[in-house]
């Protein structure tokens, strides 16, 4: 008779010790198991979400990984076999999105690994000293930024999928994607040059790329930079605005003008600057933080300037005298 009830208990297995009072530690695990996919799953979609106390802690993840634990610990507690059945359904249903090109397990991967890199660094906006005085040069400029020519356009496409093309199923945004592809391809061949002295030139998109035909290498100053960069990056879909500012050397003040591209917002910034860092300038980037902009609307802009050989690179001055939006 002892022997029967033995193996009674035997055959109840693990969905029998979920419902003893000792089961804490067994639920506590299971729960974990099917809650942190399921997290990082969702996450790029729940907005973020900060604290004005504890230096601004961002606990959206916190919120959403506390209620889903709680959720499925009580669902698994009270109905032991829930467990079985939701790892099932989970991992059948990420198998056929990824079987039909959606969401995959190298997207599960790359959100986890987004998720442990941004709560594990300092995405702290600088504090800028803004101004709203009017843009100089503004028309002339823009007239400047010939993103329509066909030799911009076509260098454009081209330099878009020189570098990165692995990972256009897996970045957030392939528009932003070509935009670092294109701005790997000019820093690798910029060189500073000085203006004619006491005349402020500007060159054409279209014109600073005609240099290739001499060296393969691009020349001009800050504002040869962003008029090149504004075109090619607009003429792949890219959003640009270009930022005058003041740069304060023992000296004398310097004016700058340099380009930031907008690239979605603070959730955005958390998934690229992880492949800033992690896939794409690795090297470059390496012990360097993240630089950017948020504007009233949300919209992060991220430092595109010359200074440095990663996009993301350091702010030469916190000052924004004036912006010029491409449009």
């Amino acid at each position: 008779m002892d022997s029967a009830q033995e193996i009674n208990v035997k055959k109840k297995g693990v969905f029998h010790q979920l419902k003893q009072p000792t089961s804490f530690i067994f639920i506590s695990i299971f729960s974990a198991i099917i809650v942190i996919p399921i997290t990082v799953s969702i996450y790029q979609m729940i907005p973020a979400w900060r604290i004005d106390f504890l230096g601004g802690l961002r606990v959206d993840l916190y919120a959403v990984l506390l209620l889903l634990f709680l959720l499925f610990f009580i669902l698994i507690k009270k109905f032991s076999k829930f467990f079985l059945v939701s790892l099932l359904i989970g991992f059948t249903g990420l198998t056929v999105s990824s079987f039909i090109g959606k969401y995959s397990f190298r997207d599960l991967y790359h959100d986890y690994s987004t998720i442990y890199f941004s709560f594990t660094n300092d995405f702290s906006t600088l504090k800028f000293q803004e101004e709203t005085a009017e843009f100089k040069y503004k028309q002339r400029i823009l007239n400047h930024i010939d993103y329509r020519n066909e030799i911009v356009k076509n260098k454009a496409n081209a330099w878009a999928i020189a570098n990165f093309s692995e990972y256009k199923s897996t970045f957030p945004s392939l528009k932003v994607l070509h935009c670092l592809s294109i701005f790997k391809e000019v820093k690798s061949r910029w060189n500073y040059v000085y203006d004619p002295k006491g005349d402020e030139y500007y060159s054409r998109t279209s014109v600073s790329l005609n240099q290739l035909d001499d060296d393969n290498k691009l020349k001009g100053d800050c504002d040869d930079y962003s008029i090149l960069l504004a075109g090619l990056f607009t003429a792949v879909g890219g959003e640009v605005q270009l930022v005058r500012t003041e740069v304060h050397t023992p000296e004398r003040i310097i004016g700058h003008i340099y380009p930031e591209l907008k690239i979605g917002d603070i959730k955005d910034l958390e998934k690229i600057a992880y492949f800033i860092k992690n896939e794409l300038f690795v090297l470059e980037s390496m012990d360097k933080p993240i630089f950017y902009y948020v504007d009233l609307k949300g919209n992060v802009w991220l430092n595109m300037d010359y200074n440095d050989d990663y996009p993301g690179g350091k702010y030469q001055s916190k000052i924004r005298k004036s912006v010029l939006k491409i449009e």
